[in-house]
């Protein structure tokens, strides 16, 4: 190879490199990127660029934004037709929209950039052989993988209202203060979800049963759909639900919770539990969840909408540009979280966690 950095070959061997990560690898990123957290699979996993169903794209100060039209409830009736029984001859009447509340349609969440980036020494990539050099873009994609799914993941449970570079978090959709899609919630409470002081208890079922059904009665009467939490609070759950306290000596009965299975001519005695499910719903350990904190959500009312999917550049010699002996690639997303509904959200906290 002619001297490197300013040769053609050089060129060539980072147009291949850029070209396989882009056919190989940028098609497999979605799944690559979002499959470590339950809820980062759930919602983002199946978002497609481009698809915005009952939602609209529109041009703001802010930047390119997605509007979601919110539930009928949370729209004051001022302006629509009385509905009801009536007499015959009687025209429906209309009152006129007078208050702010009544003009409120939707809400406006600006869409946010996501990158993940790698680079590989120059002088590594003239060295080794065109195989070598496959798997070490392969080895530095892992590792830029890992390093976008944590931030993602941190970003989706974070504290983040509108006004950020990040996207907005499920603390700031049940938040009672702080603005969330454009509508403040310390003026519009039917705007803030719900949360709950479990005071270092461990996590059970009342606590559970006041988000459910909160949850449920608001808006469509339909149920939460998954409850996620973090391995610690599961753990501390499990422990809890094992183990039963008589009143009559303050003694400890273990309950051992086994079923008997037949193996061919063994027979098993299993204990303990695979999976946790509370009146239905799903109850799932993420470890990006924040530490003792559980969320319940109906996640018909959560949506990743997606304005550019995850692209890459190809790779830069930055030896032409800053001096270093080092090619890098950049691949980016524009993406928003979004609701219609942060009643549908419902947040435990000060959850005590196993040990």
């Amino acid at each position: 190879m002619e001297t490197y950095p300013y040769s053609s070959e050089f060129d060539k061997v980072l147009s291949e490199m850029g070209t396989a990560f882009k056919r190989v690898i940028e098609p497999r990123l979605t799944n690559q990127i979002y499959r470590t957290s339950p809820l980062l699979y759930r919602i983002f996993r199946v978002a497609r660029e481009g698809e915005y169903p009952g939602a609209r794209i529109v041009d703001s100060v802010e930047g390119v934004s997605v509007v979601e039209p919110l539930l009928v409830e949370q729209i004051a009736t001022p302006g629509q037709a009385t509905c009801g029984a009536y007499n015959t001859g009687e025209t429906a009447e209309f009152a006129p929209l007078s208050t702010s509340t009544d003009k409120i349609k939707g809400a406006q969440y600006v869409f946010k950039n996501y990158r993940l980036a790698l680079a590989i020494d120059n002088r590594d990539l003239v060295l080794m052989s065109k195989a070598a050099r496959f798997d070490v873009l392969a080895a530095k994609t892992r590792e830029a993988v890992r390093n976008i799914q944590e931030a993602m993941a941190n970003d989706l449970y974070a504290n983040h209202a509108d006004g950020t570079k990040y996207m907005v978090g499920l603390q700031a959709m049940v938040a009672s203060t702080g603005t969330v899609g454009g509508i403040d919630k310390s003026t519009y409470s039917w705007w803030r979800g719900w949360t709950k002081d479990v005071s270092s208890a461990a996590l059970d079922y009342p606590n559970l049963n006041y988000c459910y059904y909160r949850i449920k009665k608001y808006v469509d009467a339909q149920p939460p759909t998954i409850i996620v939490t973090t391995p610690e609070v599961l753990e501390k759950f499990e422990d809890q639900i094992s183990t039963v306290k008589v009143a009559a000596d303050g003694g400890t009965i273990v309950r051992l919770l086994l079923a008997a299975t037949e193996g061919g001519k063994r027979r098993v005695l299993d204990g303990g539990f695979e999976a946790f499910y509370f009146k239905g719903i799903p109850m799932v350990a993420d470890p990006y969840c924040p530490s003792g904190k559980a969320f319940m959500i109906d996640e018909r009312r959560l949506r990743w909408r997606v304005l550019q999917a995850w692209k890459s550049t190809g790779f830069t010699n930055l030896h032409n540009i800053t001096g270093s002996d080092v090619s890098r690639l950049v691949a980016t997303t524009r993406g928003a979280l979004t609701t219609n509904a942060c009643r549908k959200i419902a947040m435990l906290y000060n959850i005590a966690e196993a040990s």
